[in-house]
């Protein structure tokens, strides 16, 4: 059975905005003048757009010619902020009210980007130049000064804690492991989840996401052959509350496997997760909640159907403040009129109107949202 690619995490868009409109003239690096809080952002080549609650899009950053390649961005949950990896070696920060940039120097080059909950810090995975591990950095916006949090090679993206003063994120420990999880501070760490090799079977989890009950993670068993996969077996969604890890369901394959992200509803504790039913060429993408118990009820969302080649498949999933679900998508084989390119869909799960997978409002490079909940993403 083929494993769809599970791939770096790029957030998704917010709540009230479904028109797109012409993006502005590019400015010349710094940010346009001020305006309201943005519901998503949107990267197309070197410039950086934000939608605002009327769904318009203003142009309100100019990356450097050496932003090559993926472009971690990042809104603050309350949308005032917009963080962009600029050059190899910096984020820029911008405050959407007052049109401020700000650059951290020294960030290395940032492949994921995470505010904080007060949208004061930034959780940044990046290596330095000359350098090919990932590093996890935490950076006061208004400082020009990281700290190291995670020395290791750090993979996915990070979590932070609903208070943040603590982050949850994976890191590789060797060849015969798959990654652990570990939550720490930056003075203190603790690993809190290992899964290591077991002949030719190993867990691989994905990202983390936080909520006020705790770490939660999705994670995949795998057969390996010659280091290669070699099928599927089963997936599970587990929960740590700080004191002790507890499986909140498990499913042999052929049940449908909740895939990469997995997100919590409304902050917790309830969780939205994706399933999967595979084919020869394509799997099909769907949407099932999780309740705190366990149980896995179908939401009649089907994402679409994806190929296997890389960039296709779901790369975000994050719950907005108005009870919709953000989906960052790439690829879809019955999604015509649309490229490859990462694209945002807005997803309403139950209600008065039932559930639909909404249509595509927005379409670009890279993709973020405003969230005070992010979810786990793809590693």
């Amino acid at each position: 059975m083929p494993l769809r690619p599970l791939l770096p995490p790029a957030a998704v868009a917010s709540a009230a905005a479904v028109a797109l409109l012409a993006v502005a003239p590019p400015t010349s690096g710094v940010a346009a003048a001020g305006g309201p809080p943005a519901l998503y952002a949107v990267r197309d080549g070197r410039s950086v757009a934000v939608a605002g609650v009327d769904g318009t899009r203003r142009t309100v950053l100019r990356l450097a010619r050496s932003s090559r390649g993926d472009v971690a961005l990042a809104l603050s949950g309350d949308g005032t902020r917009l963080a962009a990896r600029h050059g190899d070696d910096a984020v820029r920060v911008v405050d959407l009210a007052s049109g401020r940039v700000r650059t951290i120097r020294r960030t290395g080059r940032a492949v994921v980007l995470r505010f904080s909950p007060d949208g004061t810090r930034l959780a940044v995975v990046g290596a330095r130049p000359g350098r090919f591990r990932d590093q996890l950095r935490t950076c006061a916006v208004g400082s020009r000064r990281c700290r190291i949090v995670g020395g290791r090679r750090v993979l996915g993206a990070p979590a932070w804690a609903p208070d943040g003063r603590r982050l949850a994120w994976m890191v590789a420990v060797g060849e015969d492991a798959a990654p652990d999880l570990v939550v720490g501070d930056g003075r203190r760490s603790r690993t809190i989840a290992r899964a290591p090799l077991r002949g030719s079977r190993v867990w691989l989890p994905e990202s983390p996401t936080w909520d006020g009950s705790g770490v939660a993670w999705a994670s995949t068993r795998v057969r390996l052959r010659d280091g290669e996969l070699a099928g599927i077996l089963a997936s599970r969604i587990q929960r740590w509350d700080g004191q002790a890890v507890r499986t909140v369901v498990a499913r042999p394959a052929d049940e449908g496997i909740p895939l990469a992200a997995i997100a919590p509803v409304g902050g917790g504790p309830g969780l939205v997760a994706l399933a999967a039913r595979d084919g020869r060429t394509s799997s099909e993408l769907r949407l099932v909640t999780v309740d705190p118990g366990g149980t896995v009820e179908e939401t009649g969302v089907v994402l679409g159907r994806f190929g296997y080649d890389a960039g296709d498949g779901v790369r975000g999933l994050h719950p907005l403040v108005d009870g919709r679900i953000a989906v960052v998508v790439g690829g879809a084989d019955d999604v015509p009129g649309h490229g490859r390119r990462p694209r945002l869909q807005l997803v309403t799960i139950g209600g008065v109107g039932g559930s639909s997978g909404g249509p595509v409002v927005a379409e670009g490079d890279e993709l973020t949202v405003a969230t005070p909940w992010p979810g786990g993403a793809p590693l």
